[in-house]
């Protein structure tokens, strides 16, 4: 699981000042120039995380990168990977607490009880704050999971939050619409970027086509 520059250009603007909680150690997927050209901040702390990505050059420290940045990282996870993880199972319920911004940079794939963790992490966003997703649409294995933009859509939107990005990427700058048609033969991961505009408890959506098709039912009766 990282965060890669596109994820840090998204994110970065609402930085300065914020509390950020992450499910799991966000490795940060770019080296200290590629950081230095795209947010001007110039990471000191380095860490051998690079050998998960298979990358040649040490991979930024997360928790002094996101100090640079001026937020307060914290992390949860069912495994210490650094230590300084809070210890949580995000497949029970969780209150969390409340922050500016949420990160999920490939978890909740990992959690069988999927819709339990998307609850528990999108309630720790408080009223104004935003949520990150960067979630497989198409790797095989990878998780238990791969996920469809439809389960972002519908849980963000009949939950009354604003999504600001819902769009698909690769290791290339390829960017289309999730509405458009795309071959399977790479790899795909999905990045939903959303804002909670109330406090109003969260639910379970149901899939908006069966919604409208209840709601045509319920007009023709």
């Amino acid at each position: 699981m990282g965060l890669p520059i596109y994820a840090l250009r998204k994110i970065q603007p609402y930085l300065k000042g914020a509390k950020v909680l992450c499910l799991g150690y966000p490795d940060i997927i770019a080296t200290g120039p590629m950081i230095q050209q795209a947010l001007g901040v110039t990471p000191m702390k380095y860490t051998d995380q690079n050998k998960r990505h298979r990358l040649e050059k040490q991979l930024p420290e997360s928790f002094e990168f996101f100090e640079r940045m001026g937020a307060t990282l914290e992390c949860i996870d069912n495994y210490p990977t650094t230590g300084f993880e809070k210890i949580i199972d995000l497949n029970e319920p969780h209150d969390l607490g409340k922050y500016d911004l949420v990160l999920d940079p490939g978890t909740m794939e990992h959690c069988f009880n999927i819709g339990q963790a998307i609850i528990n992490a999108a309630s720790a966003v408080k009223v104004g704050g935003r949520i990150l997703h960067l979630s497989p649409m198409m790797m095989m294995n990878h998780g238990f999971y791969n996920i469809c933009p439809t389960f972002y859509h519908d849980f963000y939107g009949q939950n009354h939050w604003e999504i600001n990005t819902l769009e698909p990427l690769n290791s290339s700058p390829e960017r289309f619409s999730v509405s458009d048609r795309f071959s399977p033969y790479k790899e795909y991961l999905l990045c939903c970027f959303a804002m909670r505009r109330t406090d109003a408890a969260l639910g379970f959506p149901q899939q908006t086509k069966y919604l409208k098709m209840n709601a045509k039912q319920a007009e023709a009766a």
